[in-house]
């Protein structure tokens, strides 16, 4: 199966993202997970191995530690205008880890909390095929509800 990334930075982001929401400007939050999707985006290039998932994910985790957090949320936050302490110090959770990688997407909040799967390309797939297959059943609900008559089975007479 072929992951590009997109689905697993974008989780990554909102989650962070969700954070910020009604604490902040909405369109600064805005422009910080765009800067922020774009920084991980480039950073992740050439170190996403769809066959080997776990390959460089150390290299993909990201860190949210007040003063020792990932560069890279400090330069988006710097890049958009944020105010760097306040959003560590006020704004984020403490001892936040991400940890994105092809296919899936986990966090875990302090040195000894659990890990929480945020995303799964499997679960997402069997997802969207369960929504599809109730998005079917919908519509023909809606049919039947609709022409009660069109949908019946001829039967010859005997």
């Amino acid at each position: 199966q072929s992951f590009n990334m997109r689905a697993e930075v974008s989780i990554a982001v909102n989650f962070v993202l969700s954070f910020l929401y009604n604490r902040l400007p909405r369109r600064r939050v805005n422009l910080f997970g765009e800067q922020l999707d774009c920084n991980l985006t480039a950073k992740f290039q050439g170190h996403w191995y769809p066959d080997q998932p776990l390959k460089g994910t150390a290299f993909r985790c990201l860190k949210i530690s007040g003063e020792q957090s990932d560069p890279i949320l400090l330069e988006a936050a710097k890049e958009t205008g944020l105010d760097v302490g306040e959003l560590l110090m006020k704004h984020l959770p403490q001892n936040l880890t991400l940890w994105i990688d092809p296919g899936e997407v986990s966090c875990r909040v302090g040195e000894k909390g659990s890990v929480t799967q945020l995303y799964s390309s499997e679960t997402a797939a069997a997802d969207s095929a369960e929504s599809l297959e109730q998005q079917q059943q919908q519509q023909q609900q809606q049919q039947q509800q609709q022409h009660p008559c069109a949908i019946q089975p001829l039967v010859p007479d005997p």
